[in-house]
């Protein structure tokens, strides 16, 4: 048993040793040069799959995705990809950004601009904290029904369920308004080794739907509807 955070970004981004899974990569440790993960919405059943994909954790084929290093100087940092869109109600609210999909981080990060359009398309959506030159958070009426909100990648829509929008209920030290959420969807102007505004940091709000896989042997990163 071990507790803590264990970094599987690309070794560029590591700060000092090479990170545990690329030096099972380097020593041939593995069946293949993937890892894959399921994120259970309880607080028990998640799962790290090193070298292998777990065929009963999702339900749909694996789609791949390749891996494009545009948004960090074309050096490989994170497990990025490139997103068409955020789509809102069938909709596109933003234009294309690089994706980086980080079972680490909590929320999805959208560069700022992209997260107004995103919170314009929701009624009631406000502003409830803005950090200057780091991160926005926003929230909304608990009891607002959510549009449909999605990553559209390749040209398919890939929905996150509202229940993995919602953080939870905005405090006195967010709001005065009563019965608000505070929305799982971040508004970032600035992320490590990103040389533009453009970077989304996508992690578990969107991840808990979709097993992924990450292979390094191939340079692509694949989502498959998770089996929850």
């Amino acid at each position: 048993r071990f507790q803590g955070l264990q970094g599987f970004a690309w070794p560029a981004l590591a700060q000092g040793d090479k990170p545990f899974f690329w030096n099972l990569v380097a020593e041939n440790k593995l069946a293949s040069n993937v890892f894959s993960v399921f994120l259970a919405r309880n607080t028990t059943g998640s799962e790290l799959c090193l070298g292998c994909v777990s065929s009963s954790k999702y339900t749909t084929d694996i789609q791949y995705f390749p891996l494009n290093a545009s948004a960090t100087g074309n050096v490989q940092k994170y497990w990025t990809i490139t997103a068409d869109s955020v789509a809102v109600g069938g909709e596109s609210a933003t234009t294309e950004f690089a994706c980086a999909l980080d079972t680490g981080s909590t929320a999805i990060d959208l560069p700022t601009h992209f997260a107004e359009k995103v919170y314009a398309k929701i009624p009631g959506a406000i502003v409830l904290q803005e950090f200057p030159s780091s991160a926005v958070v926003y929230g909304f009426p608990c009891e607002q029904q959510l549009p449909e909100i999605a990553i559209v990648l390749g040209g398919q829509s890939y929905p996150v369920d509202p229940r993995d929008l919602i953080l939870g209920l905005a405090d006195s030290t967010l709001t005065s308004k009563e019965g608000y959420c505070v929305g799982a969807i971040f508004g970032f102007n600035t992320r490590q080794g990103s040389i533009n505004g453009d970077l989304a940091l996508v992690g578990d709000a969107f991840l808990k739907n979709y097993y992924s896989v990450y292979d390094a042997g191939r340079n692509r990163v694949g989502l498959a509807k998770s089996n929850q």
